[in-house]
């Protein structure tokens, strides 16, 4: 299959992607959660880097141009992808629950980011 064709097949990313970043965001609020410290704090050392990851993930539009850029597309999933794995190892510190509540960001991240890969090799 040619690029062109691999993008056809994967063009249904384009149509879920705002609801797969709010149901991330969810898990994400989630782990914060689990990661409240004795005092009940919500936001405390453990969870600001998934506050960090909340910020980054929803200013993506910012930043990407309103998506008219694939490279600036591109590089924004690099960004998230390594805010995500920064919070995936903090939260993984303290808590299991909450490190699996953000396993599927990166796996998101690789799928969209292999779709604008492809989207750059057919233009």
């Amino acid at each position: 299959m040619s690029a062109a064709e691999w993008v056809n097949a994967l063009s249904w990313i384009d149509r879920v992607a705002g609801a797969v970043w709010i149901a991330l965001t969810l898990l994400m609020l989630c782990a914060a959660r689990w990661l409240r410290d004795d005092g009940g704090r919500f936001w405390n050392s453990s969870s600001k880097p998934i506050l960090a990851l909340i910020i980054v993930v929803w200013l993506y539009p910012l930043y990407s141009l309103g998506f008219s850029s694939l490279w600036l597309g591109l590089l924004g999933n690099l960004v998230v992808f390594a805010t995500a794995a920064w919070a995936l190892r903090s939260a993984g510190t303290r808590s299991r629950r909450a490190a699996l509540a953000l396993a599927p960001t990166p796996l998101w991240l690789t799928a969209a980011s292999g779709y604008i890969g492809l989207q750059l090799i057919a233009t």
